[in-house]
C-alpha cells in the first residue's frame, strides 16, 4: 500500500508499527520509497495507546504537512476455540484494530481528511473457525465506518480476504492453503491495491473483498445451507457461471473408449496437480491419493472440479472408493458409457473399502470420509 501511495504521487508519508522498521527487508523497502522522491518517516508507536497515538499526531503537526488521510492496517491473530479463549485472547486481539481504530478516529475527527480507512478482514462477515475474537474485532471496524458516516465523516471499510504474498496469512503458508482447499483463492498485492483504488472513488462505507467459490465454501460449511444469505449468494454463483467445460465435453464425446481414457487420465492428472501444486504428469497412476497428501478437503476439491467442468454428478467419497487415478479414470469413463475401460486401465490397488454398486459399508469409512460424505448430503443443492 505504501508503495502504490508513492506511485499515486504521495510526498510525505508516516508508517507506524509497534517496532518501526526493524529487518532489512523493510528498511531496504523505505530506502526504495524515498528513491522515489518521497519523503518517507518510520514512527515506532503502538496503535492500541492512545498516548502514543496522541503525541504521533501532535508531531505530525509540528513536523509534516497537514494530514490528509489515514490508512489503518493493524492486526494480531490469536486464534482458540471459543470455548477456549480467554479475555487474554481478546484483548490481544482487540487492542490492535478496535483501540486503535477508535484512537485514531477521535484524534482525527476535527481534521479535514480525504480518506479514513480500515483494513478489515472478512471473518467479521462470514466468521472463521478460530478467530471469534478476530471476527469482533474485524466487525467493530465496519461498526465505526458506518458510525463515522454517520458523523459526515470520511470512512471505508474493506472486509479483505487473504492475500498470497503479504498479511497474516501469507506469513503462514498453511493458513492461506487452508482457505484455498475450503474454496477461497487468496487475493495478490496488485489486486488489492488495484480494489482500492477502485474503492476510493466509489462512496460505500464497507465492501466486502472475498474471491469465493460458494458452493465449495458450503461443502466444507454445510451448516450455512441453512442461511438465506448463502443460499441466494449460491443461487447467483450457479447462474453465473459455466458448469461444464464444453471443449472437453466435444473431444470426450468424439473420443474412442481408448481416447477417451487417455484423455480423462490427462485431465485428472492437471486437476490432481493443480490442487497439490505438483506435476500431475508425473504421478503415478497406481498411488493412493492418501500417499499423495490428498486429505477431505482436498479430496471434495478435487470432486468439486471434475463434477463441474465433466458435468457429471459424482459422489462427496469419490476420491476414497476409487482411491487412485487409474481407478477414478476407470469410473469416470464408466459414468461417460464406456464399460470398455477395465482393460484399458491400470490394475486396481489394494484398499480396505469393500464397494457394493454405489454404496460403502459406512462402517469402514475413516473419519475423513465420513466427514466428507456428511458434507455431500448435507450440501446446497445437491438433490436427487
Amino acid at each position: 500500500v505504501a508503495s502504490w501511495m508513492v506511485e499515486q504521487g504521495v510526498r510525505d508519508l508516516v508508517l507506524v508499527g509497534r517496532s518501526g522498521a526493524t529487518t532489512r527487508a523493510q528498511r531496504d523497502q523505505v530506502e526504495a520509497l524515498s528513491a522515489s522522491g518521497a519523503r518517507v518517516t518510520v514512527v515506532a508507536a503502538d496503535v492500541a495507546s492512545r498516548a502514543d497515538m496522541a503525541a504521533l499526531l501532535a508531531r505530525l503537526r509540528a513536523e509534516h504537512a497537514p494530514l490528509r488521510g489515514v490508512v489503518h492496517a493493524a492486526g494480531l491473530l490469536d486464534d482458540a476455540m471459543l470455548v477456549d479463549q480467554t479475555l487474554e485472547h481478546f484483548a490481544r486481539v482487540m487492542g490492535p484494530k478496535v483501540l486503535g481504530g477508535w484512537h485514531l478516529h477521535e484524534l482525527t475527527r476535527d481534521l479535514p481528511l480525504d480518506f479514513f480507512v480500515l483494513y478489515a478482514s472478512g471473518s467479521g462477515l462470514i466468521g472463521s473457525p478460530g478467530q471469534a475474537n478476530y471476527a469482533a474485532a474485524n466487525a467493530f471496524l465496519d461498526a465505526l465506518a458506518h458510525h463515522r458516516r454517520g458523523l459526515g465523516l470520511p470512512a471505508l471499510s474493506i472486509d479483505w480476504g487473504a492475500f498470497s504474498e503479504v498479511g497474516q496469512a501469507a506469513a503462514e503458508a498453511r493458513r492461506g492453503a487452508r482457505l484455498e482447499a475450503r474454496g477461497m483463492r487468496n487475493l495478490t498485492p496488485a489486486e488489492g491495491t488495484a480494489i482500492l483504488h477502485a474503492l476510493l472513488a466509489d462512496d460505500r462505507a464497507q465492501v466486502g473483498v472475498l474471491p469465493i467459490d460458494v458452493r465449495q465454501w458450503i461443502e466444507f460449511y454445510p451448516q450455512l445451507a441453512a442461511s438465506r444469505t448463502w443460499s441466494d449468494l449460491a443461487g447467483q454463483a450457479r447462474r453465473g457461471r459455466a458448469q461444464v467445460d464444453r471443449g472437453l465435453h466435444e473431444a470426450l464425446s468424439a473420443a474412442g473408449p481408448l481416447e477417451r481414457v487417455a484423455l480423462l487420465e490427462r485431465f485428472v492428472r492437471e486437476q490432481l496437480g493443480q490442487i497439490l501444486r505438483m506435476d500431475g504428469a508425473s504421478i503415478d497412476k497406481s498411488a493412493p491419493f492418501k500417499t499423495l497428501g490428498l486429505d477431505s478437503m482436498t479430496g471434495l476439491e478435487l470432486r468439486n472440479r471434475l463434477e463441474r467442468k465433466l458435468g457429471l454428478r459424482l459422489s462427496a467419497t469419490l476420491v476414497w472408493t476409487s482411491p487412485t487415478i487409474a481407478q477414478l479414470v476407470r469410473l469416470l469413463a464408466d459414468k461417460w458409457g464406456d464399460g470398455a475401460t477395465a482393460d484399458t486401465a491400470a490394475p486396481a490397488v489394494e484398499t480396505d473399502l469393500k464397494v457394493d454398486g454405489d454404496l460403502a459399508d459406512v462402517r469402514a469409512l475413516s473419519d475423513d470420509q465420513l466427514v466428507a460424505s456428511l458434507a455431500e448430503e448435507l450440501s446446497l443443492g445437491r438433490t436427487e
